[in-house]
């Protein structure tokens, strides 16, 4: 999957936070615009189109001077019902931008192509498909248990009429998907690419909302146990992110100071430190809390305590 993709850009990791340990190395619009995001609420077949697109030109510039630290979702809708909507918003809008880009003609018809049948499989096709099986079904109980005098027929399939392609392809190569995605980071590095394009063609993801004030979300899930390691005991540190960015893991060792120990985006994490002193067991207690954005957005969790041993 691509960047912004549900696969998918990994998140850098923040140094910032309290305490003095190591962490983990696990990892885990400038202006107001005439348009909207494709996923804002209006509808292909309302008339408004996600509002109107900007200009095409070639004097678009790729300043790269927006927001890089911008916290966004993946650009591609994960639920099954908006991805034909996102296909046919991309499909619709790859003409007004493909000069100011550039794109050559057969990129822009084959993007159009790609997408045109995609949101035709992922969206009338395969509703079509599953209406028919549900009738299919009701027709087996009638072929079994039902009345009449004349013959039973099995019903048939007619799917909706596929969408018109652009001049001289009759049709798209399996790969659809993967060749889309790698059109959009083609996009991207195009000279005349701007974010207000992004948004146009919903290449850019929604911003995720800013994280809640320490407190009003539940703290994380964790799970400790002591572990056998290469010299000693080792604490086995799981826990659930809960869509969360990070998880910021704390531990005292024989009732001294809290120290973070780790700040990670992958469970479950492991608290490889000596012993305090060799060969000597200790009881260590751990507690963590969620971290986005580089604030912490819950309260801690409950101390969760362990023996470790030699």
């Amino acid at each position: 999957m691509p960047e912004g993709s549900g696969g998918k850009k990994e998140p850098a990791w923040h140094g910032a936070g309290r305490g003095s340990g190591p962490f983990s190395t696990a990892c885990g619009p400038k202006e107001d615009l005439l348009m909207a995001l494709w996923n804002s609420g209006a509808t292909w077949s309302s008339g408004q189109l996600w509002g109107p697109s900007a200009t095409a030109g070639p004097t678009f510039e790729n300043t790269k001077k927006h927001q890089h630290n911008m916290k966004r979702q993946p650009y591609y809708p994960k639920n099954l019902g908006d991805q034909p909507e996102w296909h046919t918003n991309f499909a619709t809008k790859l003409p007004t931008h493909a000069a100011a880009l550039p794109l050559t003609q057969p990129e822009e018809d084959a993007g159009v192509a790609d997408n045109l049948i995609l949101a035709y499989g992922l969206g009338g096709w395969i509703l079509a498909v599953r209406e028919h099986s549900t009738a299919c079904t009701a027709s087996l109980e009638t072929l079994s248990s039902g009345t009449g005098a004349a013959n039973f027929a099995f019903p048939v399939f007619t799917p909706p009429a596929p969408p018109t392609l652009p001049a001289g392809i009759t049709g798209v190569k399996p790969g659809a998907l993967d060749r889309i995605f790698k059109l959009v980071k083609l996009i991207k590095t195009r000279p005349g690419y701007t974010p207000e394009i992004g948004l146009d063609l919903g290449i850019i993801g929604p911003e995720l909302p800013p994280p809640p004030p320490p407190g009003e979300e539940p703290p994380p899930r964790i799970q400790v146990k002591a572990v056998s390691g290469p010299n000693h005991q080792i604490g086995r540190v799981k826990f659930f992110k809960d869509g969360h960015e990070y998880v910021v893991i704390e531990s005292r060792r024989a009732g001294g100071a809290w120290e973070q120990i780790a700040q990670s985006n992958k469970s479950p994490f492991l608290d490889e430190r000596p012993l305090l002193v060799a060969g000597q067991a200790e009881v260590r207690e751990y507690r963590a809390r969620f971290w986005d954005n580089g604030v912490p957005s819950s309260d801690w969790c409950a101390v969760v305590k362990i023996t470790v041993g030699p």
